[in-house]
């Protein structure tokens, strides 16, 4: 009975003493502690002929219908595996895919630009 009464003054002495951080790092351990012994005796209880539930091994897989394959869809005409590149655009193409930019996106584009090297020229000695 006194080493009962030595051990939970002990554990009072400690509390009163020590700070949050290991109080709360004791607390912690003790928890893991009990949750590995709990999950331990769980595991040791299982009946050992029984398996767990889950994917089977060593069954063969046997089809109930025959394998098919997809229907195939042909090429249109207007497929190409391959094209020839122009050299320069025509003036359909000019007309059709370019926009000339407006001052307002070149300065915007020449501001950033210049931010961007003034940022990398800045750092240099």
């Amino acid at each position: 009975m006194e080493l009962f009464d030595d051990l939970i003054s002990a554990v009072k002495n400690f509390f009163r003493t020590s700070s949050r951080l290991r109080i709360t790092v004791v607390l912690l351990l003790i928890f893991f502690v009990t949750a590995a012994f709990i999950t331990a005796t769980v595991e040791s209880l299982r009946v050992p002929g029984q398996k767990k539930k889950g994917i089977q091994e060593g069954v063969e897989f046997v089809p109930t219908e025959s394998f098919f394959l997809p229907p195939e869809k042909t090429l249109t005409d207007d497929y190409y595996f391959s094209r020839e590149n122009d050299s320069a655009w025509s003036e359909e193409d000019v007309k059709k895919y370019f926009t000339m930019p407006d001052q307002s996106f070149i300065d915007s584009l020449s501001d950033s630009n210049r931010k961007t090297v003034d940022d990398i020229l800045g750092a240099a000695p």
